[in-house]
Formats: structure tokens, C-alpha cells, sequence
């Protein structure tokens, strides 16, 4: 499975998030790929190894990608859209953040989300976006 990883900037509220994370995902068959601004900001400003792994970096997303994980909250779930695009790529966010509307995944509960995913124990919950213009 090809995954792409999206969060902000690293902050220490990830931080705990990004490491249950890349442990559970290493342990998979995947291809785990962060998006470019985010795996600089973890490598920049935290003490995470994420360099070892040997991890990719993207700038943009294609049709390769099974699944987007966004770390952070609601917000970041919508900016990691502008990614997604119309590539029907599913989304599925850990919530590092406050609300956890869209972002469902409590920090504790990443292993055991990433171990059902990865079994297809999963639904996909359809979203519409709308797009305005000015005449």
C-alpha cells in the first residue's frame, strides 16, 4: 500500500502522533511517503529520526496513492484536500488537534486504526466539496 503523510509544521503535540505512526506503518507492507514541508519541519525541529527510515517526499499526489494519513486537526484534513484533489485518494486524520470532527483518530488508537486498515476493516464516508466563483 502506498501511503502519503501530511501534517503543518511539527509541533510538540504531534509529536507522540508521528512516532506511534511511523512504528506501526514500518511494520507494514508499505510505501510511506511525507509530504515534502512537513518531513523537513520534523527533521528540522524535532529529535525523530524520520531520516533512517529512508522515507520519500512528495509535492504533489497521484493515482499510486491508496490512502493520505493527515496529522493534526480538522483543519489540516482540509488544507491536506488541496492535495487529494479529485484523485479519490481516502483521507483518514489522527487528531492531534482539539475538535476531531473529520480528524478521528486519537493518538492512543493509531496502532490499532493502521491494523484495521490495513485487514480492509474500514468504511469510507463520502464528502462533497463546493467551489465558488465570482462572475
Amino acid at each position: 500500500m502506498k501511503i502519503a503523510v501530511y501534517g503543518p509544521a511539527f509541533n510538540e503535540r504531534s509529536e507522540a502522533a508521528i512516532k506511534t505512526l511511523i512504528e506501526s506503518l514500518t511494520n507494514k507492507t508499505s510505501e510511506v511517503v511525507f509530504e515534502k514541508n512537513f518531513h523537513t519541519s520534523i527533521v528540522a525541529e524535532s529529535d525523530i529520526d524520520i531520516t533512517s527510515f529512508g522515507f520519500q517526499t512528495f509535492d504533489s499526489l497521484d493515482r499510486s496513492y491508496q490512502l493520505l494519513i493527515s496529522i493534526g486537526g480538522d483543519g489540516t484534513i482540509l488544507r491536506a484536500i488541496t492535495y487529494v484533489k479529485d484523485l479519490e485518494i481516502p483521507i483518514v486524520g489522527i487528531n492531534t488537534g482539539r475538535l476531531g470532527f473529520l480528524a478521528t483518530i486519537p493518538i492512543n488508537n493509531i496502532e490499532s486504526a493502521m491494523n484495521r486498515i490495513f485487514q480492509g476493516q474500514y468504511r469510507i464516508s463520502e464528502r462533497s466539496l463546493l467551489s465558488l466563483t465570482d462572475r
